[in-house]
């Protein structure tokens, strides 16, 4: 980009000496680092052309004048854009161009055009207009003037939506003034002096600090006192002490950092030592660090003491990787931690431990485009994780398992990206690049895809469990569930902390009823309840592959059939489970099935069977027991209608997919309703062969889960089953293996449901 960029503007960083750790002191302290504002450089020393030294950025900028999206002289045809130029503000619109898209060819030319931050569709809630002053944003299109929103832009009643916002770059005035952080005044959107190579130290404790004092949903740990040492309910608590290098169990008030981050391929050597390096013993008698550790490791550390802390917690040190009980211990007890925690750094754009955090030592950030205009300097934004699906996409943070519950179980998150840190709480989304609104957003889970907040956005917590609708516990479970692990046998592990915390009651991965419903709506032993919690249940067994390429799921062996855990791959729950409706309404969902749980295994493999209901009547309630239902074996037992059916491939506009081909007994579906999944074979996938195969030529039991009316038809769900071969470590016979499920729009006209027939009705073991 060569140095008529930014690179004069970086400012100066206060070291660790020269900060205190009071995180008060930092609700005051200025948003910039450098210790005085960076001077102007001299007009001289910045070329502009002469079209360039016209341009009066006032006007552009200017969010008073009425229409604004169509004013004249909020428009300015540049015409084509060249690298080659020495006029610096004609390098800074090159910079910013609209990306080569499908309809805009990169040899056409360009306007710069302005638009209303309040009529420009953002998916990034750092940006909600109604949080900040009216602001302009500056984008170079494609196309001249008129004409050139086709494929980009779309009217509605006089504003205008940016449809490809990841392809629009967004031009902002960058702030020079020396503001106190959070001001009383709605801030314009504007861009604050940025370094490369160093980290703003005081304005990340500063979001820290008023997150603390301002966010009751995010209270310190030491106000919800949720840490399982300091109630003596759970293992100690073993951090980093950053200043000693010593690995140190933390007292009851002690504040601590902790780190989320992909460990990588390197191996895992005893006590979590890198290679070649051994943990030694201090002269207290303390377990001291290696000289040598990974570079993610030690940038933390760095990043604590800067902040004027002491403490951070990082698995591979403060777990005895040898010990089998402390992991075990530890491990049951990830929520208490990562919840205790002052605020959790995020090695968002760190693919394995050995690289660093980005602008902490040696590792430069990304530059991104700013001009120094004597008179209006321009700055780009940098690439958001909530709003940049490039960004996202090339994280292996976000891809890994252990990482989903680290990020939402936190209270705050510190992510380092390659361009800038973010700040995200269950109130918050604050960046490095701009000055922060003064009333943060409203966060919730309920975002549509267009982001990334589902998969990284604290959760709101209170003293007791957290509150979760079942609704936002199926995406949780959704988003899990197509992240990787290296170990898979940790696909339960590596949730436990947030199904264990949760106000929802699970039984190995499957939702049955939010405990709020069992003490609070419906005593547990009336019938409604009851029901509520089974039916929900058996639709919690209805889910299939997500995966739109349809790429089949992989069995783990270790975890039944039936649920999630036993399928390696992304996977979706039926809206039915989240359904709202109370369990008096006509439409509600019905039970079509009795359920038991094996409560224990003899030593001659007899089963004691206990109803899943009776079960829920045991359930420990109290603020400090998980909502994870315990379980000794994987079988589940199930009684209900069994229908036969037998599938063929769509015709027309159902091609690809499966649909019924035969019922017995005989029932008539409507196809353009009918879902069928298999779980090991995708229907679009003739050349995997003999399981396909099996599946157009074969009639398949179909257990029947759930029903609800919608007159004159019936939603039913089913279970495709698959017999498991007897041999001689089958515990039992009859025992099935759930291979997929079906849901199906069945119409009634001229009878009654044809799984009313009592001998329809069978007991299936589920493994």
């Amino acid at each position: 980009m060569g140095s008529s960029f930014s690179s004069w503007r970086e400012p100066l960083v206060h070291h660790a000496g020269d900060m205190t750790g009071s995180t008060d002191r930092g609700l005051h302290q200025l948003s910039m680092t450098s210790r005085k504002i960076p001077q102007i450089p001299n007009k001289k020393t910045v070329k502009l052309c002469i079209r360039c030294k016209m341009i009066n950025m006032k006007d552009f900028f200017d969010h008073e004048a009425p229409s604004m999206a169509r004013k004249p002289n909020q428009l300015l045809y540049l015409g084509k854009l060249k690298q080659e130029t020495k006029c610096v503000l004609c390098q800074f619109f090159y910079s910013m161009r609209c990306q080569k898209t499908e309809s805009h060819d990169e040899t056409e030319v360009y306007t710069l055009r302005s638009f209303l931050l309040g009529n420009v569709y953002t998916p990034s809630v750092a940006y909600f207009a109604s949080h900040y002053a009216p602001s302009m944003v500056l984008c170079v299109i494609p196309g001249k003037a008129k004409g050139s929103e086709d494929g980009l832009f779309r009217w509605t009643r006089g504003n205008c939506y940016i449809k490809v916002l990841s392809e629009i770059g967004w031009i902002v005035p960058q702030s020079f003034t020396a503001a106190p952080f959070f001001s009383h005044k709605k801030p314009s959107l504007s861009a604050l002096p940025f370094s490369t190579t160093s980290i703003n130290y005081p304005l990340l404790r500063a979001w820290c600090g008023h997150c603390e004092t301002h966010h009751d949903t995010c209270a310190s740990a030491r106000k919800a006192k949720h840490m399982s040492d300091k109630q003596g309910l759970g293992p100690a608590v073993r951090c980093i002490d950053c200043h000693t290098r010593e690995i140190v169990e933390i007292q009851t008030s002690d504040r601590y950092f902790a780190l989320s981050y992909v460990w990588g391929e390197q191996p895992s050597p005893g006590s979590g030592c890198t290679s070649g390096a051994r943990e030694t013993a201090s002269v207290r008698g303390a377990r001291q660090l290696p000289n040598v550790i990974p570079k993610v490791i030690e940038d933390a550390m760095i990043v604590v003491a800067n902040l004027g802390d002491r403490y951070l917690w990082v698995d591979q040190y403060c777990i005895d990787q040898n010990d089998e009980d402390d992991k075990h211990a530890q491990i049951g007890n990830m929520a208490a931690i990562y919840e205790g925690a002052y605020a959790t750094i995020v090695a968002f754009s760190t693919p394995d431990s050995a690289s660093g955090l980005p602008g902490v030592r040696n590792l430069a950030r990304k530059p991104y485009p700013s001009v120094a205009h004597p008179k209006h300097p321009l700055s780009a934004l940098r690439p958001s994780v909530i709003s940049s699906p490039k960004l996202a996409s090339s994280s292996v943070w976000m891809t890994r398992g252990w990482t989903y519950q680290e990020a939402i179980l936190s209270r705050r998150l510190l992510i380092f990206t390659d361009y800038q840190v973010e700040f995200i709480c269950s109130d918050a989304v604050w960046h490095e690049c701009t000055l922060p609104i003064p009333l943060p957003p409203k966060i919730n889970l309920s975002y549509g895809s267009e982001n990334f907040l589902e998969a990284i956005t604290p959760m709101e917590r209170s003293a007791d469990k957290i509150p979760l609708h079942m609704a936002v516990l199926n995406k949780c479970i959704e988003e899990y569930s197509g992240r990787r692990l290296t170990h898979q046998s940790d696909v339960l592990n590596a949730i436990t902390g947030l199904l264990s915390r949760i106000s929802t009651l699970t039984y190995l991965g499957i939702p049955i009823l939010q405990q709020l419903e069992l003490t609070a709506i419906l005593p547990l032993r009336q019938s409604a309840t009851s029901k509520q919690a089974l039916w929900r249940f058996l639709a919690g067994l209805a889910w299939c592959p997500a995966d739109k390429e349809g790429i089949p799921l992989r069995r783990r062996d270790a975890f039944p059939s039936w649920s999630w855990l036993g399928w390696e791959g992304r996977i979706t729950f039926p809206s039915l489970i989240a359904f709202d409706g109370k369990s008096f309404s006509p439409h509600a969902p019905r039970a079509c099935a009795s359920v038991w749980i094996a409560n224990q295994v003899t030593q001659t493999k007899g089963e004691t069977l206990v109803p899943l209901v009776h079960l829920l009547e045991e359930a420990p309630l109290g603020k400090e027991s998980t909502s994870i239902l315990p379980h000794l074996t994987n079988y589940l037992w199930v009684e209900g209608a069994v229908i036969k059916m037998a599938f063929t491939k769509g015709r027309g506009d159902e091609s690809g997919v499966l649909v019924p081909k035969s019922f017995h007994p005989p029932m008539r579906s409507r196809s353009d309703k009918t879902r069928i999944s298999f779980r090991n074979c995708s229907s679009d996938r003739p050349s995997q062969g003999t399981v396909y195969q099996r599946i157009l030529t074969e009639q398949w039991d179909c257990l029947l889960l759930v029903t609800r009316d919608s007159f004159p038809s019936q939603d039913a769900y089913f279970l495709i089953l698959d017999q498991v071969q007897g041999d001689e470590t089958t515990e039992a016979e009859n025992c099935h293996y759930a291979v997929g499920s079906a849901e199906l729009v069945i119409s009634l006209r001229g009878g009654d449901p044809p799984w009313d027939d009592p001998s329809l009705r069978r007991k299936i073991k589920l493994c």
